[in-house]
């Protein structure tokens, strides 16, 4: 894992406040997972938050398919 269980307190849609958890994994590792249970990695793209809207943390996308089919 890259990082610590995060909590920060955020608004819905409707301007209510509601509590989410965010946890920080580490995309290699999760890749390596995946592989494990039988998936073929395609692409794992990381990007930068978006300052001042996300939370200031890198972001990973794992593109991964059923290395059977």
């Amino acid at each position: 894992m890259r990082g610590p269980l995060a909590r920060r307190c955020c608004v819905d849609r409707r301007c209510q406040p509601i509590d989410m958890d965010f946890v920080l994994l580490d995309p290699v590792e999760i890749g390596s997972l995946l592989e494990t249970a039988g998936f073929a990695i395609e692409k794992i793209a990381e990007r930068q938050a978006y300052p001042e809207v996300e939370y200031p943390s890198r972001r990973a996308y794992t593109l991964a398919r059923n290395a059977g089919t």
